[in-house]
């Protein structure tokens, strides 16, 4: 049972957060119009350069630990005030030292929360590092935000523009009735008022040119 503790706390403290690193840094020169290229770099991975990617992780996993802690105690410490009660003024070596020599089993719940402590502090680092990277994959570089009351508020600035370029492909009735002047004055007092021409007989684009028929 012990054994199966300490594997989890290696997996999910050190390894998970490092393999996450370590793909992390390898989206860094990988396009998203290369999709198949980033399936072929993690296909060629055999047992002799995973065993390789697991040391590599579990040693940069092993390193985030001091960076997680101090993110903690800088940022955690302001947002979840610590409230001490009868605070003795040892250092944590010299507390730790006494707890175990007087109270092995309140040690042993250390130690554990420790740990626990330790693989959040490395996950979230390493989940930190891959929402960073994914970012600026997943957002466009011209996303903004309007002003209040904009209409479209978050949105790709260069969107308006490619919509007024957007070719357009449902003319309505109206420039049907420019050639079919015929078919649509008899359609307009008729239950087809109700409907466009292209409902049935597909978008005009650039007909007569483009298509020729519908």
């Amino acid at each position: 049972m012990k054994d199966l503790v300490s594997f989890t706390y290696d997996f999910f403290g050190h390894i998970l957060p490092g393999i996450v690193i370590l793909f992390s840094i390898s989206l860094i020169d990988w396009t998203p119009e290369c999709k198949e290229c980033m399936i072929g770099k993690f296909s060629d991975i055999g047992t002799e350069l995973g065993t390789v990617i697991v040391i590599l992780a579990y040693i940069v996993g092993f390193a985030i630990n001091p960076i997680g802690r101090f993110t903690y105690r800088s940022l955690g410490f302001k947002l979840w005030p610590k409230k001490v009660l009868n605070h003795v003024d040892l250092f944590v070596s010299d507390k730790y030292a006494l707890i175990r020599e007087f109270s092995p089993k309140n040690f042993e719940y250390i130690e554990r929360w420790n740990t626990y402590c330790a693989m959040a502090h490395n996950l979230a680092i390493s989940t930190l590092v891959l929402a960073l990277v994914a970012r600026h994959f997943l957002v466009p570089p011209d996303f903004v935000t309007g002003e209040r009351g904009f209409m479209y508020s978050y949105h790709r600035a260069s969107s308006p523009g490619e919509w007024k370029e957007f070719k357009v492909k449902y003319q309505g009735k109206e420039y049907c009735g420019e050639c079919h002047d015929e078919k649509y004055e008899s359609n307009m007092k008729s239950k087809h008022a109700l409907i466009q021409c292209e409902n049935c007989h597909g978008p005009a684009i650039d007909h007569p040119e483009d298509p020729e028929k519908l």
